[in-house]
């Protein structure tokens, strides 16, 4: 549970106020360790285990230049009205060999 400021503290550099903006940040921390434990078992694991998981991606992109086959997949998804998108890189050999996540919780 996320404890506030009480109503009465106006100044914005008081030390409830540093309280509740570290409980913030340590939340936000704790989900995007989360998310990141989450995303890294799929790392040197081929592709169908992410399609597996997620179902078949919104988005796929081949690299230029790279060999063919490589590329990214990308999912897209909305959870309390805030867009999710998680993006996964793709050698040739359709192993997962990077990710990142963006506005997932």
């Amino acid at each position: 549970m996320i404890r506030r400021p009480p109503r009465s503290t106006l100044s914005s550099s008081s030390a409830a106020s540093d309280v509740y903006k570290r409980q913030v940040q340590n939340k936000a921390d704790e989900v995007i360790q989360k998310e990141d434990k989450y995303l890294m078992k799929f790392l040197n694991k081929k592709k169908d285990l992410l399609i597996a998981e997620f179902g078949y991606p919104d988005l796929t992109m081949p690299n230029d230049g790279e060999p063919p086959g490589s590329g990214k997949i990308i999912y897209i998804s909305k959870k309390y009205g805030i867009k999710c998108q998680r993006s996964f890189e793709i050698d040739e050999s359709d192993f997962v060999v990077g990710y990142s996540s963006k506005g997932c919780f």
